[in-house]
């Protein structure tokens, strides 16, 4: 029995009620993250419908599920070391705890982190996914103003590093989380401008872009075919893998934020099953390059877990250097495919 629970996020723009959506799989739910449109985050800024995520938040806690506030934007402009900002931040928490018991926050902020853990000491302060904190170095040099952190997503299948990630955050009472369900190219080279110009996506909608060029490093090398193994030789946990780390992390965040089917994830997650194209279960996904054809899940062989956590990535903290050269990935993407029916 697989007892990790899932930390599940609010949809950007929900279209009904995300709680209804996903209650049959609320017993693997143990946290749901959220934004507020007052705060830049990992994603772009959508004017929220606070009366209806308020509604939201109260029946999540209703069930026990731990609420996390996202203040995980990676740039703040000229308010990043603002009294402003730290005030409107701490304002903000306040008044979530005493309406629905809020009992963490995600900042990829050290600022923010600085204030919150100051003035709330017993909320729990994560450090986003979106610091790619590089192992247990980075982690000792930011431990006094964070409580938990993530695996850094190259590092999802490097099990030596995982378990000396989980041993130091362990023995030093914090905790570690995983993100499962990341598209995101390994060793993405556009990681900090692409979460900057999200940051300032509001301001960008007015400025005439630059068409011909691609913004996002994955679509730009994923719409060549020569480059699509970096697909299987990514960071994606797949669902049959998941109960695979219980006892490696203490908890499995699912990218579900701008995800069209949300509980579609999260009930293949659940399942520990999914029968489909393995890129509709990721944010972002690339099933439209992939068209006519996707990447039947169900082909993937059951070997493909242990062969990538033996193979020389994983060896090589998360490094692609001698995928290309290896390609196994490639030879089970090309047996993975398959045209519509």
């Amino acid at each position: 029995m697989n007892d990790l629970k899932f930390s599940v996020g609010y949809p950007c723009r929900p279209t009904g009620s995300f709680f209804d959506a996903i209650a049959p799989y609320l017993d693997r739910i143990g946290e749901l993250y959220f934004a507020r449109s007052a705060f830049v985050t990992g994603r772009e800024m959508v004017e929220d419908d606070q009366a209806l995520q308020e509604d939201q938040l109260q029946k999540f806690a209703a069930q026990g599920i731990r609420l996390n506030l996202l203040l995980n934007g990676n740039c703040y402009g000229g308010e990043a070391l603002s009294l402003a900002l730290a005030e409107r931040a701490c304002k903000t928490v306040e008044a979530l705890r005493a309406q629905f018991g809020l009992q963490a926050i995600t900042t990829g902020s050290p600022f923010i982190a600085h204030h919150i853990k100051t003035r709330f000491p017993g909320m729990e302060v994560r450090a986003s996914v979106n610091m790619w904190i590089d192992g247990i170095g980075g982690m000792e040099q930011c431990a006094d103003l964070f409580d938990s952190f993530y695996l850094k997503r190259d590092y999802n299948y490097c099990l030596d590093e995982l378990r000396a990630q989980r041993d130091w955050c362990h023995t030093n009472g914090k905790k570690l989380y995983l993100l499962a369900n990341s598209g995101c190219i390994p060793g993405c080279a556009y990681h900090i401008f692409h979460d900057n110009f999200i940051a300032h996506s509001q301001a960008l909608k007015n400025i005439p872009q630059d068409l011909a060029f691609e913004p996002y490093a994955c679509r730009r090398m994923l719409k060549a075919k020569e480059n699509r193994y970096l697909l299987l030789a990514g960071n994606l946990v797949r669902p049959e893998d998941i109960s695979r780390y219980e006892g490696l992390v203490d908890g499995i965040k699912l990218a579900t934020r701008i995800h069209p089917f949300p509980a579609i994830v999260i009930g293949a997650y659940k399942r520990g099953c999914w029968a489909g194209d393995l890129s509709a279960l990721t944010e972002p996904g690339f099933g439209d390059l992939l068209a006519p054809r996707i990447l039947e899940n169900s082909a993937i062989p059951l070997e493909y877990w242990t062969r990538k956590t033996a193979c020389l990535r994983a060896k090589n903290k998360g490094s692609t250097a001698d995928c290309r050269a290896c390609g196994y990935c490639d030879s089970v993407l090309q047996t993975a495919l398959r045209s519509y029916r």
